[in-house]
């Protein structure tokens, strides 16, 4: 939600709703705590006092800045190079591994790898 308010500047509500394919009242929702929490900025439209407009806060900003890059680069072009046959070998493959490491639970395969070695 912050890197789209970061990506498209003065985005409305409903704008931000669509983007995320999220209800607008979940939308609001969030932008609730995301504002409390110092990070979002609601401004009112000059012209249409209904529209509301967001914008980061100079510590959302920072927050996107230090956030993580979506799935891009080097790894990630060589897996799109690769046939079916070489994914499905290295899917069984990391099957084997997380295996072998006595991650049997299926929950910790959405874990960061940071949090499952504290």
């Amino acid at each position: 939600m912050l890197a789209t308010i970061a990506a498209t500047p003065d985005i409305t509500v409903t704008q931000l709703g669509q983007a995320l394919s999220i209800h607008v009242s979940t939308a609001s929702n969030l932008l609730d705590k995301l504002a409390r929490a110092g990070l979002v900025e609601r401004l009112r439209g000059e012209e249409d006092r209904r529209v509301v407009r967001l914008r980061l806060t100079d510590q959302g900003r920072e927050i996107v800045a230090r956030a993580p890059l979506p799935l891009t680069g080097l790894v990630v072009d060589a897996l799109e190079k690769l046939p079916a046959d070489a994914l499905t070998r290295l899917d069984e493959d990391l099957a084997s591994l997380i295996k072998q490491m006595n991650l049997l639970d299926q929950s910790a395969a959405n874990e960061p790898l940071s949090n499952l070695l504290r």
